[in-house]
């Protein structure tokens, strides 16, 4: 292959990478679920690109949106944590520790623990709380 050929093959590539990470990026926003966040982060990267995946554009904004996302569904949770009653408040953390926040484990640790931490902090609250 000559360089020209090379060039315009990576170029293609490129492209066409760009758009399966904007397609992505559509998938997180449509999102209700962590899980469903993560797994939209999940897009085969041919071996060509590999090397250069995490420095183009469309990568990049494809999980600071997921980012942004998992902090959205992330607050929302621990709001319906603050509203609801001690005894519904502790089954949704379970809940939510088990199921959806196992899927932030990986690469999203750091809200892993937030969220964690958080939901025991307002349980811990709840239950001090004087009953009225």
């Amino acid at each position: 292959m000559t360089q020209n050929h090379l060039h315009m093959y990576l170029h293609s590539l490129e492209t066409q990478f760009e758009g399966d990470c904007q397609a992505a990026s559509m998938r997180i926003h449509r999102s209700r679920e962590m899980r469903d966040v993560v797994r939209a982060t999940e897009i085969s990267i041919r071996p060509e690109l590999r090397a250069v995946s995490r420095t183009l554009p469309g990568y990049r904004r494809m999980h600071a949106a997921a980012e942004r996302r998992l902090e959205e569904l992330l607050k929302e949770q621990l709001d319906a944590l603050k509203a609801a009653p001690l005894a519904e408040a502790e089954a949704l953390y379970l809940r939510y520790r088990q199921k959806d926040w196992q899927a932030l484990r990986g690469a999203y640790a750091t809200l892993y623990r937030r969220g964690e931490i958080q939901g025991q902090r307002l349980l811990h609250a709840k239950r001090s709380a004087p009953a009225s």
